[in-house]
Order: structure tokens, then C-alpha cells, then sequence
């Protein structure tokens, strides 16, 4: 039987100036390469980029070399990969993978601005329960804690008016037109649009007629 070759490399999303390649003839090597494809759904979808807005960062800008989205990017991913204990980044902040992962364009941490941090791209343990730990009442005069989760860009799926069905129906009220009426002047299936607003499907559907 006829062995079938297989691509000696994969191309994914670049970094900047970099190309990120798989390949398969040594030189730095990770077991999480399947990595680079959440990655991928990153790039597509911007979910923890649109999730790094809902923090305000109190620290002084100037002195900032890790970014709250990098840091969310950076937890995120190693998350997904198995890495729940923050102990782990003291280890993972020398990954250069993880740093493509987190967008950082210093990979190998060469540019870090103090001696002891270069070789080290990433966060360490310390930075990422800054991250995780700030009490909502924190601000520029905290002295470590600094970075906040802001409730007010975030969705509580408990409260009807923070669903995507809860606007929709708030949006429809204000407008002083019914189910029937809204779904005919957008021209949609009447039973699809009381489907959104209870929250049942967001699916698109097939216009009505």
C-alpha cells in the first residue's frame, strides 16, 4: 500500500512581522501546538479582545509591559490547554508558543526593560492574581491591585435586560410596535422573532412570505 505524504509544514495567522509555521524538524519544540488553532478562533471571533475592554487597568501606563488583554489572552489560553494552577506561569512565562498565543510580539522576551525579566516573554504568577484577585473597589491609589473587572461591560445573563432577548424586547417597547408588527416590518418569521426575545434561538432565519 502506497504510504500518502503529509505537508512538512502548516501556516497559521502571522504575529506583526513574524510567520507562524508548524514544523515538523525540531529545533524548539511544545506539545501544545493545538494551541495556534484557538488561536485561530481568536483571531475570527476577538472574544477575549472584546473581554480585555471590560477591565479598567490603574496602572501606571508607563511602566506597563504586560497588557490586561495580553494578560486575559495569556490566562485564557492556558486554561485551555490544562494549565488551571497559576503556579504554572512562572514556568510558562519562558514559552515562546504561549507568547504567540497571547500576541505578544517579543516572544522570547528579549526586549523586557529589567535585566532579571529578558528570556521571559510572559507574565509570571504574581501579575496574573493581579489580574484575578483586584476587589471592585480598587483604584490608581491600591498599591499592587490595580486592574478591575468592570461590571458595567459585562453581561449578567441573570438579568432579562442584559440578554441579547431582553434587549430585543426592550428595543421593540420602546419603539411601540408588537411581535407581529416588528417581525413584518423586518420582514421575519413572527414566531422566530418571539423566539429571540425569550431567548430561545439567535439564530438567523428565513424572511417571512
Amino acid at each position: 500500500m502506497k504510504t500518502e505524504c503529509t505537508a512538512d509544514r502548516m501556516e497559521f495567522h502571522g504575529l506583526g512581522r513574524r510567520v507562524v509555521v508548524g514544523r515538523f524538524d525540531g529545533g524548539r519544540i511544545s506539545s501544545d501546538g493545538g494551541g495556534l488553532l484557538l488561536r485561530e478562533v481568536e483571531q475570527r471571533t476577538q472574544i477575549l479582545k472584546r473581554l480585555a475592554v471590560c477591565f479598567t487597568d490603574y496602572r501606571d501606563a508607563g511602566q506597563v509591559e504586560h497588557s490586561v488583554e495580553s494578560l486575559i489572552k495569556q490566562r485564557m489560553m492556558g486554561l485551555a490547554l490544562g494549565y488551571e494552577d497559576l503556579n504554572d506561569h512562572d514556568r510558562l512565562c519562558h514559552d515562546p508558543l504561549l507568547a504567540v498565543l497571547s500576541d505578544k510580539r517579543d516572544v522570547l522576551g528579549k526586549r523586557r526593560k529589567r535585566d532579571q525579566d529578558k528570556g521571559c516573554a510572559l507574565a509570571g504568577k504574581s501579575t496574573l492574581n493581579r489580574l484575578e484577585l483586584t476587589s471592585r473597589d480598587a483604584d490608581a491609589g491600591s498599591r499592587y491591585k490595580k486592574i478591575v473587572a468592570d461590571p458595567r461591560g459585562m453581561d449578567d445573563p441573570s438579568t432579562p435586560a442584559q440578554t441579547v432577548g431582553g434587549r430585543l424586547t426592550a428595543r421593540r417597547r420602546s419603539l411601540g410596535g408588537s411581535v407581529k408588527e416588528t417581525a413584518r416590518r423586518l420582514g421575519v418569521d413572527e414566531g422566530a422573532w418571539a423566539s429571540w426575545e425569550a431567548g430561545r434561538d439567535h439564530a438567523w432565519a428565513v424572511p417571512s412570505g
